[in-house]
């Protein structure tokens, strides 16, 4: 075929295959049509997978805020919310409340019913309708925020807030908020109306470090929660949404706008009759002006949590909701206060700076009066129970009553002359000498050289004996000025060993707790004093006959007018410290002055400066406690003539060694006893146990003649390591 007639075949070929011009409209229709299904396919399937996406997504974000829901929920069942530790004195009477939060729990039935409303009306108006999350109100509060053009209205229910207090952080996040409705609505499910109620009273802050209702109305309004009026309901509900800012001492006129204008909303919504309210609206607010009112004996408050902590731990303290029932007496307690205080005001001009007193029973143990310093604002240190000061002639009864133990007699005679030990060259605080006298005598003057002597001649291992098992606990160096009271102790411990004395032996350690009760009711009655046997009996008349002659003719005559009164004055070198440890046979107290810092007190001792305290002190105690019988009296046996011997003159000389030989001389028909200072005193034979005997030096064999006494010798000893402190009366 030409190039011609191949042009006419397709001119020929597309003529018969032109269509027509509907053909070509419906054509393109079809053609749009298809495009639009395509394009409809790719958006369905577009859309389904992005809303398989946001759903998968929006599943796992909702697994992931509510996965661990199931334990939040166990653990809003099983809370209890931290309670006050109560404290009681012996009478019953409320001496502190110990908690990290301020709160005490009360049940649903003793809490107004006019608080439970005033909460309803202003936090959930809808609490008795929903279960748990309010939809309404939420709807409500999203439109209030719109309308104010910020947030004028939350949409928490109660349930929701106490969900949010109780277990839930306070950060504002979806995931928190959807938390939060999800347990609000199972805990709906699981409590009734009530007892969710009776929760959120229990757990909401009120300000001023109350926690709950109970704690609220004492702190605003110094009553108990049952006890407040329709208007003192209302203020306390308004607190909670800002307790801080709502505070009714700082703003009483915002406090005030804010209780009325809610005592107007109780009424719209017929919590209120008009006259309820006319009279609610007349009354005056009446708030505490003092919010945290001063505790009551503070330093015994603080020994009391220190024993309780050690006991149950912190937690079961500031938590647990113990009742505790202590041994404080307040009236004793005033009084001590008063007398301590006072006298040391007056001594300020003789640099008194500080003070502590303390008052058991001896029999018992049981702490009556506890004053650990003049001012607990300024200084909250326990000098009763924490500081460790150098008793100096306090401690001499523990050191004559170890000589009584060993067979001495308070008639018993030594001499009062200068001894050298090594370096150390002990005086009295009268500086000179009596010579011989008899042991109730050195005591009642306070003599140092025969403390020294009697306690070298003991062993001074058997002095730390006798004091630890009289109750001493601080560590006791045995050196010879132990005798004058160089070894630190406490005043508590002090003062209850000397308790063995009036009792005829017996020790009982100090007690501040009688009863413990926990919050469901159990009891701990282990505090029942069991007094143990510290020292023999007749020792312990021998010392209180001879502590009754300090009183009446020695260094404690301040205090000879209270009847039945025994004890010991102490004063420790450079006047430093004043002592006064004295007892009857209803109370041991004892009382400390000096300064923190130590530093010389001008003319200030155990006698004129603590003596008045516990004078004072125990003349107004003594009228409150009830008497007891005061002990059989001691009757000493006569002393006998001595036999010739040599006097220790006042030029002689112990010489420092190791180890001591007590040779008995010619006339005594006894075996040679060898001995150290840490030795029990020998018991010498032979009919007349007053028979003299020398003391042999065991390196060159010198014989010196001892002093003699009228039943026993008092042997003296030479002692390398001297300490410092020197007891003065």
């Amino acid at each position: 075929m030409d190039s011609f007639s191949s042009h006419k075949w397709r001119a020929h070929h597309d003529l018969s295959t032109h269509r027509p011009a509907g053909a070509v409209r419906r054509f393109s229709a079809q053609k749009v049509w298809t495009h639009l299904r395509r394009v409809g396919n790719a958006a369905f399937y577009t859309g389904l997978s992005l809303f398989i996406l946001v759903m998968g997504v929006g599943t796992w974000w909702l697994h992931s805020a509510l996965s661990g829901l199931d334990k939040d929920l166990a653990a809003l069942t099983a809370y209890q919310p931290g309670e006050a530790t109560l404290l009681y004195a012996s009478d019953g009477s409320l001496l502190a409340r110990i908690a990290k939060e301020n709160r005490i729990q009360v049940p649903l039935s003793r809490i107004p019913k006019a608080l439970q409303d005033a909460t309803v009306a202003t936090e959930d108006r809808r609490f008795r309708d929903h279960s748990g999350v309010d939809f309404r109100g939420v709807a409500r509060a999203i439109w209030r925020d719109l309308s104010a053009g910020r947030a004028a209205e939350g949409g928490s229910t109660l349930t929701m807030q106490l969900v949010r207090n109780i277990q839930l952080s306070p950060e504002k996040t979806l995931r928190r908020k959807v938390r939060e409705a999800v347990l609000a609505y199972r805990m709906e499910r699981l409590y009734g109306k009530p007892r969710l109620l009776e929760m959120y009273l229990n757990e909401v802050y009120y300000g001023g470090g109350a926690y709950g209702v109970g704690a609220a109305a004492r702190t605003w309004f110094g009553l108990p929660v049952e006890r407040l009026s329709q208007a003192q309901c209302a203020l306390l509900a308004t607190l909670p949404r800002r307790p801080t800012e709502y505070n009714p001492i700082s703003d009483p006129d915002g406090a005030l706008q804010r209780r009325n204008r809610l005592l107007k909303e109780m009424a719209a919504q017929g919590y209120l009759s008009p006259l309820a309210l006319s009279r609610a609206l007349a009354e005056a607010p009446r708030v505490r002006s003092r919010v945290n009112a001063s505790r009551k004996a503070p330093y015994f408050v603080d020994a009391v949590v220190d024993r309780l902590t050690a006991l149950y731990g912190a937690k079961a303290v500031y938590e647990g909701g113990l009742r505790v029932q202590t041994t404080l007496n307040p009236a004793l307690q005033r009084e001590a206060e008063a007398a301590l205080i006072s006298r040391v005001k007056a001594l300020r001009g003789a640099n008194v700076t500080q003070g502590a007193l303390v008052s058991l029973d001896p029999y018992s143990g049981e702490v009556k009066a506890m004053v650990g310093g003049v001012n607990y604002n300024s200084s909250a240190f326990n000098r009763a129970t924490r500081a460790r000061r150098q008793p100096g002639s306090a401690f001499k009864p523990f050191v004559y009553a170890t000589a009584m133990d060993a067979g001495y007699s308070p008639a018993d005679r030594i001499t009062d002359a200068p001894i050298h030990l090594a370096g150390w060259n002990p005086k009295n605080h009268y500086r000179g000498w009596k010579g011989q006298t008899s042991l109730a005598n050195a005591l009642a003057q306070s003599m140092n050289i025969p403390a020294v002597k009697l306690a070298l001649a003991v062993g001074l291992d058997r002095v730390v004996t006798t004091a630890q098992s009289c109750g001493i606990q601080s560590p006791l160096r045995a050196m010879p000025s132990l005798s004058l009271g160089a070894s630190e102790v406490t005043l508590l411990e002090l003062t209850s060993a000397y308790g063995v004395f009036p009792t005829m032996g017996l020790h009982s350690e100090p007690q501040l707790l009688r009863r413990v009760q926990s919050r469901d009711g159990r009891v701990d009655d282990r505090f029942i004093p069991i007094p143990q046997s510290a020292m023999d009996s007749l020792t312990a008349r021998k010392v209180d006959f001879m502590l009754r002659g300090v009183v009446e003719a020695g260094t404690g005559t301040a205090v000879r007018d209270i009847p039945h009164a025994r004890g010991k004055t102490g004063t420790t070198q450079s006047d430093k410290d004043a002592w006064f440890v004295g007892y009857t046979p209803e109370l041991v107290t004892g009382v400390w002055l000096g300064n923190d810092r130590p530093s010389r007190m001008r003319s200030v001792y155990g006698g004129n400066g603590c003596a008045p305290i516990w004078r004072r002190y125990m003349r107004s105690a003594l009228k409150v406690v009830p008497a007891r019988p005061d002990l059989p009296a001691y009757q000493p046996t006569p002393p006998k003539t001595p036999a010739p011997s040599p006097m220790l003159t006042a030029s002689s000389e112990l010489k420092d060694a190791p180890e001591w030989r007590a040779t008995p001389t010619r006339d005594a028909e006894v075996t040679p006893i060898a001995w150290n200072a840490s030795s029990p005193r020998p018991r010498w034979g032979g009919a007349d146990a007053s028979e003299p005997f020398a003391i042999s030096d065991g390196h060159d064999g010198k014989q010196r003649q001892a002093f003699h006494s009228s039943r026993r010798e008092i042997e003296e000893q030479a002692w390398t390591d001297a300490g410092e402190g020197v007891g003065a009366g």
